[in-house]
């Protein structure tokens, strides 16, 4: 148990190393939950029980979860979302959306762009203590474009009754 504790301890110090540098009056949050009935929303940057949808080809799909880390600066224009990854390396290339593989970075920018409106939102994933460990999201826009299309697809699909094999 010690040692879990030590490499808890070690995984926490070098993921705030490996940070980029803080925004201009820094106020960062930790572990913050969207679309929760019931939370506390003090010291939170918006209502836990906002909800936040993703709407598609007519399809609203709810969105819940809870963001790692978001760090806002003083006038909350620009956001920084860390979503930690303490298993795994770095991947050699940004994952992006291949295959559904990555989806949070996106998910996560969306968000932030749903509840805070206006705001410019960088969202990252952190590889604590790997060489280049810090992999911002390259263009939301394009990807959240690419992410609407597939699901879009997928709507079309189980409009015409194509579903995966088992689903009904």
């Amino acid at each position: 148990w010690q040692r879990v504790l030590s490499r808890g301890r070690e995984v926490a110090k070098t993921a705030f190393r490996d940070l980029p540098p803080p925004l201009e009056e820094q106020r960062t949050y930790v572990e913050v939950p969207f679309g929760y009935a019931g939370e506390l929303s003090e010291g939170r940057p918006w209502d836990p029980a906002a909800v936040v949808t993703l709407d598609v080809a007519g399809f609203r799909l709810p969105l819940r979860g809870r963001i790692d880390r978001i760090d806002l600066d003083r006038d909350r224009k620009r956001a920084r979302i860390v979503d930690f990854k303490t298993v795994g390396r770095v991947p050699d290339e940004d994952p992006g959306l291949k295959h559904g593989q990555e989806l949070q970075r996106c998910i996560y920018a969306y968000v932030v762009r749903q509840l805070i409106p206006g705001i410019e939102a960088e969202a990252a994933l952190l590889y604590p203590g790997q060489t280049n460990g810090y992999l911002p999201l390259p263009d939301f826009d394009g990807l959240f474009a690419e992410l609407s299309k597939a699901l879009a697809q997928a709507v079309g699909n189980v409009r015409q009754g194509r579903l995966p094999f088992g689903f009904t």
